[in-house]
């Protein structure tokens, strides 16, 4: 088995310098996830694969069903071109998708979803951690979607960080289906909380709150997502880490106040056509960190 976990507390610093001497130098990015900066170190190689589920789930009127049922696997890489300037693709997932909605129930049948390109810039650096960083998909099957945002890291302790920010989301409508489907401007405030149990295992517990733009005859709507994360890596002889395994779990409208669809209205306070939904989504991940250092 790949994983181990580190019995040393959390509060031990991940690159202290191992028995016998000299400091390593690939032990410059921590194990342990609360005492990591917002950039990856200079040339840096993280490489994920990901599996993953989500279903979305509605009621109205009585009735309930479920749809938008499916697994995926995708993957991603990132690399830290300076201690400060860090860039990344995710590749297009694959997915096996079956839907029953209405009573109606479709063939399982296998798709696929965009690629997207990131880069993240980190400006100040310290106790807290703050950058830059926008997100651009490729519309290869879908719409044109840009992220640009404003994240904040605090590392609050060695085994306590909070990782917030602010996030602008602009949707192309799409023009797959027809030009009247509208687009949307999302405004985002992710809140996540880690927690350090060991060197090399940790928790997270994310919320904060998404508020949706849409087109001028479509209600807006404020939701706020609740995730949990659970997170184990395990290190190299350096102490640096060299693979990690993430599973995760999201509800991505906890609580809904208006509705940025007419198909989807608020889950809590139901829409006007009577219908209320909710998201679930779940993931088990794993990181390789590959130092392309001479």
């Amino acid at each position: 088995m790949l994983l181990a976990i580190t019995s040393r507390a959390a509060a031990q610093d991940s690159s202290a310098v191992p028995d016998g001497g000299a400091p390593s130098v690939a032990a410059d990015y921590p194990l342990a996830n609360a005492q990591r900066p917002l950039t990856l170190r200079a040339r840096l190689l993280p490489i994920a694969a990901v599996l993953g589920f989500r279903q979305t789930c509605a009621s109205s009127l009585g009735s309930s069903g479920c749809w938008d049922k499916l697994l995926s696997i995708g993957g991603g890489l990132a690399y830290g071109i300076t201690d400060d300037l860090e860039v990344g693709a995710t590749l297009p997932s694959f997915q096996l998708v079956t839907r029953t909605k209405s009573a109606l129930a479709s063939t399982p049948r296998m798709d696929s979803d965009d690629p997207s390109l990131y880069v993240l810039y980190r400006f100040l650096a310290g106790e807290v951690d703050l950058g830059a960083r926008v997100d651009v998909s490729i519309p290869l099957q879908s719409t044109l979607q840009v992220d640009a945002g404003v994240p904040l890291w605090w590392k609050a302790s060695p085994a306590v960080a909070l990782r917030t920010g602010v996030t602008a989301s602009m949707v192309r409508p799409d023009l797959t289906v027809g030009t009247d489907v509208p687009g949307r401007l999302e405004l985002l405030v992710p809140a996540q909380l880690i927690l350090q149990a060991t060197r090399g295992l940790w928790v997270g517990v994310g919320a904060g709150f998404g508020y949706t733009f849409t087109a001028p005859q479509l209600a807006d709507g404020l939701s706020v997502p609740l995730s949990v994360e659970l997170g184990v890596a395990a290190a190299r002889a350096s102490g640096a880490p060299i693979i990690e395994v993430i599973g995760s779990f999201r509800v991505t409208s906890f609580f809904e106040l208006g509705n940025g669809s007419r198909v989807l209205p608020a889950s809590g306070a139901g829409g006007a056509d009577g219908m209320s939904s909710r998201t679930w989504e779940g993931s088990l991940g794993a990181r390789l960190y590959l130092d392309t250092r001479p």
